[in-house]
């Protein structure tokens, strides 16, 4: 990591080159799969016996967050530019001298959600379904709906853009750009179940883009009584060719490694790697192994109830191109209460590391 933060630091000597063409991503491309993506991991029927004999829930007696697996980055010279009505993006040139970008996309229901990450040409996430959060959330313990994400059934309040860096607001139009070290967004939205004018939970997302890394802090406060079945508060999307292993780094210190396959499943019943009570994981692929990518998740409590849940966190092997992580919390057909006035805080954090050295071993692999 030492090597790692050293170029990272290095590259704040190098000049920023700018990137003006817009990435391929585009509200249709996000509706073709947003469709399949959550849902189809409730219901999928094609688990593996190993996750058949996932343990039963634990009781939550508070489980410690891990050590940071890569160092915070604190700064980095970057262009943030608003590319149009429906998309802004962040550019700058890494340490390796290879363009970088990450691009948010407006939902057709208002929100704004990350999309994609572009390095050197290759979008690595696909920019069409969650990396923030998604609810299974209903008013009663009846039935449940999805909400927030890229599932809809949220609204947007307002989004601010500051350098975080001086404090300054930064006010963006179409077409223009700013050069940044340090990106906050802020954005506040209403969790609703259909009516937007009904909404259960007032929610502040914080995010922090920073070079190849972003960080998220929600805030949650209830509004209403609210029932959930299994939801995810963090996620990752990923192209196999970069994505094909996963490290799941347990809280007890051990590591779990599974390779999924080449080419999944069309029609999204691939298997799900459940159980694992990891809040840090490290994903790999064949192509360009010196890619790594790191999804860390620092609260373990509001984030995943100390992985009371069967399901914790998870890798689906999703479809023919892409897998998922799942960072899990509430159970599949149970439904749990939370009560009006409750909070929430979670934090969590993405980092693309392009030049890491892989060791001999890595765990213990699973097929």
């Amino acid at each position: 990591m030492k090597k790692i933060l050293t170029l990272l630091l290095a590259g704040l000597l190098l000049s920023t080159t700018v990137l003006f063409a817009a990435c391929g991503t585009t509200d249709d491309d996000e509706s073709s799969t947003a469709e399949s993506d959550g849902s189809s991991a409730a219901v999928s029927e094609d688990v593996s016996s190993e996750e058949e004999a996932s343990s039963e829930p634990e009781e939550s007696t508070g489980v410690p967050a891990q050590e940071p697996a890569v160092d915070e980055i604190e700064s980095y010279p970057m262009k943030l530019e608003m590319v149009s009505d429906t998309m802004f993006r962040m550019s700058c040139t890494d340490e390796l001298g290879k363009s970088f970008q990450t691009t948010f996309t407006k939902k057709t229901w208002g929100t704004w959600n990350i999309a994609d990450w572009i390095y050197d040409g290759i979008a690595f996430t696909g920019g069409s379904t969650d990396w923030e959060y998604v609810y299974r959330a209903g008013a009663t313990a009846s039935g449940w709906v999805w909400s927030g994400g890229n599932h809809g059934n949220e609204k947007l309040i307002s989004l601010e853009f500051y350098d975080d860096i001086t404090g300054e607001k930064l006010e963006l139009t179409k077409g223009e750009s700013v050069d940044v070290e340090r990106i906050k967004i802020v954005e506040t939205t209403g969790l609703h179940l259909g009516d937007e004018d009904a909404t259960y939970c007032d929610v502040v997302r914080t995010y922090y883009v920073v070079g190849r890394q972003i960080t998220l802090d929600v805030d949650y406060v209830f509004t209403e009584d609210t029932y959930f079945w299994l939801s995810y508060t963090c996620m990752f999307p990923i192209n196999k060719k970069y994505g094909l292993y996963i490290d799941f780094k347990n809280n007890d210190g051990s590591t779990k490694t599974v390779e999924t396959l080449e080419v999944g499943k069309a029609d999204y019943t691939g298997p799900m790697y459940k159980g694992n009570a990891a809040s840090v994981c490290e994903i790999y692929g064949k192509t360009n192994p010196n890619y790594r990518f790191y999804a860390e998740v620092f609260t373990i409590e509001d984030s995943l109830d100390n992985f009371a849940n069967t399901s914790k966190t998870f890798y689906w092997d999703m479809n023919t191109t892409h897998n998922k992580l799942y960072f899990s919390k509430f159970e599949d057909n149970t439904p749990t209460k939370v009560e009006k006035g409750t909070e929430w805080h979670t934090s969590c954090r993405w980092t693309f590391v392009a030049d890491y050295e892989a060791p001999e071993t890595s765990g213990e692999v699973s097929a």
